[in-house]
């Protein structure tokens, strides 16, 4: 009797082991998860959002309401509706005190906000601009930014020195370490230092390039060079820029080419005009057809198309009437113009519309895949298409992998991608099969071999075989 007393109690602990275990394992706990980053994650439980690392520890405890993935090398936290930032080891490095923090491109700050003023803060979180413009932008382009107070512009540099006070009606901020600054409705150019190099006295510039910027004067473009120099006399229509060391330019309603130096090398004789790339221009005529011609103004494509594209992989796309073909570098029709839409080649196929439907074919028009999905997209080595609000699976030369079954495709992600199936979200490898079965209520991509996945409400994360892991 007491061996069986003792079997009974040993079955009921091993029995309450196993539910703890089972338990654990289908412990669901996060409102909310996204993927991993750094070894991190961020995650959301009672409302708050915090971090924890691959191990499941938590490494900053949930307390802001919202956590963005990076903003430059920091993240960004909001916290009474009001945005900081913090490290990726959850330190904070600006406390939430801004109605707006922004990376500005390209530069150390970021530009804040609070009210309606903006100011600019360093990396460490250190104001270096104060909040007393009423906009400052959020791009540089060489070394500068502009800000503004009252309608006028002024500028400060990368590192949020003032360069210039706002005094200016406008400004363009250009390369060349030259920026366009509009003073009583002229235009001028100073230097980093805020010094004008060229005299305001243009009714319109355009930005340096090749060395060069268009000018306008009394309705009519030139150009001058980057010490304000007249290279080009105002007797254009509009402005231009050099590629190639040559520029159209509008005379008299028609296009021709100058050279640098001002000399007009092809005559003003088209109906539009593009630059030259690769010794080539496209050029329109009157009836409104395309073609190209060469830098000294031969004709080498005639000019008869609807449309026509710029030469990638030897081949340029074509339209005449409607419809989409390829041509070669000599003219030559290499795909007849007989699509509805027609995508560019890569790695020797291109896709293909007919009639809404679209397919896959090669160089030499051999259909890859019939032109009956409603999409269809490449994703690493395979095409993903679509066919009736389903999604479906199928190899680079055209071999079915999965016919369309799917009601939602994510993405591949290390070898495997979050797919929905009958109202539930799982994992399939590159040949279609599942390697973890759809039981999920939503499910996100893999990332440093974790994916976050949704039941009953609740987040978690698995592992690449599917095991629970955190």
């Amino acid at each position: 009797m007491k061996k069986y007393k003792k079997l009974v109690m040993f079955i009921v602990i091993i029995l309450f082991i196993v539910s703890i275990i089972i338990v654990k394992e289908e412990q669901y706990i996060y409102e909310d998860a996204d993927n991993f980053m750094r070894g991190k994650a961020i995650v959301k439980i009672d409302g708050k959002y915090g971090m924890i690392d691959s191990k499941g520890n938590v490494i900053l405890k949930p307390r802001y309401d919202e956590i963005d993935s990076y903003i430059g090398e920091f993240l960004r936290i909001k916290s009474n509706r009001k945005y900081g930032l913090i490290d990726w080891s959850g330190n904070i490095i600006v406390k939430p005190i801004y109605d707006e923090i922004v990376e500005v491109y390209d530069s150390e700050l970021y530009r804040v906000r609070v009210g309606i003023k903006f100011g600019y803060i360093d990396r460490k979180g250190k104001e270096v601009v104060p909040l007393i413009y009423d906009k400052a932008d959020l791009h540089t382009t060489g070394d500068f930014i502009g800000v503004k107070i009252k309608n006028k512009w002024g500028l400060i540099d990368k590192n949020g020195k003032v360069i210039s006070g706002c005094k200016y009606g406008d400004i363009y901020s250009f390369n060349n370490d030259r920026v366009a600054v509009r003073i009583n409705d002229k235009w001028g150019f100073i230097d980093k230092r805020g010094k004008i190099l060229i005299e305001p006295i243009y009714d319109e510039v355009m930005g340096f390039h090749e060395g060069l910027s268009s000018v306008k004067i009394n309705n009519k473009w030139g150009s001058i060079d980057k010490y304000g120099n007249m290279i080009i006399k105002p007797m254009y229509d509009g402005p231009f820029d050099f590629e190639e060391n040559l520029a159209y330019v509008i005379s008299g309603g028609k296009y021709g080419y100058i050279d640098r130096k001002g000399n007009m090398v092809i005559e003003p004789q088209f109906y539009r005009a593009r630059d030259f790339k690769d010794g080539i221009a496209k050029v329109r005529s009157k009836n409104y057809k395309w073609g190209y011609i060469d830098k000294r103004g031969k004709i080498i494509i005639e000019l008869k198309y609807d449309e026509i594209g710029y030469f990638y992989n030897g081949l340029a796309k074509v339209r005449i009437n409607c419809k989409y073909g390829y041509i070669s570098e000599r003219g030559d029709l290499v795909i007849g113009p007989k699509y509805d839409e027609l995508g560019y080649f890569h790695k020797g196929t291109a896709e293909i519309m007919i009639d809404n439907k679209w397919g896959i074919i090669d160089k030499s028009e051999r259909i890859i895949i019939e032109p009956i999905y409603d999409e269809i997209d490449f994703d690493d080595g395979i095409y993903v298409v679509k066919l009736n609000n389903k999604y479906g699976l199928i190899k680079e030369n055209g071999e079915i992998i999965v016919k369309p079954k799917f009601e939602q495709f994510g993405y591949f992600s290390e070898n495997l991608a979050n797919v929905k199936i009958n109202n539930k979200w799982g994992y399939i490898n590159r040949e279609g099969k599942f390697i973890i079965k759809p039981k999920y209520e939503d499910a996100k991509g893999f990332r440093e071999n974790l994916a976050p996945v949704k039941k009953k409400g609740k987040w978690a994360y698995i592992d690449t075989k599917g095991k629970k892991r955190l």
